[in-house]
C-alpha cells in the first residue's frame, strides 16, 4: 500500500460558511425524508392490522428502517448548529 502525502488545511470562515451552508440543504432533505418514512410507515402498520397481509408488514418494517437511520444521522450537534445560524440570521 502506497500513502498519499498528507497535506494541512487551512479552513477559513467564508469555507465553512459554504459548507455549512450546502449540508443545510442536506439536512432538511433527510428530515423530510424521516417524516414522509414515518408517515408512510404509520399508514401502512394500521392497514396492515386491518388486511393482516405479509407484504404490507414487509414494507413497514423496511420504512421504518429508513426512518431510524434518518434519525441517526441527525445529530443534536448538526441540529444545535442551523438552529443557531438561523437565530443568527433573524438578529
Amino acid at each position: 500500500m502506497f500513502y498519499e502525502e498528507v497535506k494541512e488545511i487551512y479552513l477559513t470562515e467564508p469555507m465553512i460558511e459554504d459548507y455549512i451552508d450546502d449540508g443545510k440543504v442536506v439536512y432538511k432533505l433527510e428530515i423530510w425524508l424521516a417524516i414522509i418514512s414515518f408517515i408512510i410507515f404509520i399508514m401502512l402498520t394500521i392497514v396492515y392490522f386491518i388486511t393482516l397481509s405479509l407484504i404490507l408488514l414487509i414494507f413497514a418494517v423496511f420504512l421504518f428502517l429508513i426512518f431510524c437511520l434518518s434519525l441517526k444521522r441527525l445529530s443534536f450537534a448538526r441540529i444545535k448548529l442551523y438552529r443557531k445560524r438561523k437565530q443568527s440570521y433573524a438578529n
